[in-house]
């Protein structure tokens, strides 16, 4: 073998597996994961084009949705995302630089820190809502209305059966 040449054969080595499944069968969940991608970035695409709004990660709008029914400490923002209370604290702590959440002891637990939407986090709510309705527009008129709904109906079905668990 030369220097130049790779371990891995560009030919198809014994035992190589043929990927090309992927292309040709198009699995749902590559066709929803590739969906999934193309629509979080233009939805935070949308939120960011009102250029009085700081830009905004996907991890930290999921933080502004928990805390729409109210305040919440991080260990619950962290279960109910499923996440670590590390991550939640340096989240929040980049939201609440940027303007969009505060923090305040909680009167039943002094050691805990209660996370609140601020005015300009509501107001990053707002915009999102619109962001999303608009999107979801866009996707009725690509689909038409009947074929939009079912696909709404179809996703929501699958969500609310626990999605598609590996066993």
């Amino acid at each position: 073998m030369t220097p130049h040449q790779s371990r891995r054969s560009r030919t198809s080595p014994a035992g190589a597996v043929d990927l090309s499944f992927f292309a040709s069968e198009r699995p749902v969940g590559l066709l929803l994961s590739n969906l999934a991608a193309i629509y979080e970035q233009a939805f935070l695409q949308g939120l960011i084009s009102d250029p009085t709004l700081a830009s905004i990660t996907s991890a930290e709008h999921a933080i502004l949705r928990c805390l729409a029914q109210g305040s919440a400490t991080a260990t619950e923002i962290a279960r109910t995302l499923g996440l670590s209370k590390q991550a939640i604290g340096k989240t929040v702590a980049a939201l609440e630089r940027r303007g969009y959440v505060t923090r305040s002891s909680s009167a039943i637990d002094e050691r805990a820190q209660l996370v609140s939407m601020s005015e300009e986090g509501r107001r990053l709510a707002r915009r999102s809502i619109r962001v999303a309705k608009s999107l979801d527009a866009r996707t009725r008129k690509v689909l038409g209305a009947r074929d939009f709904a079912s696909l709404k109906a179809l996703l929501l079905r699958t969500l609310d059966a626990g999605g598609v668990a590996i066993k």
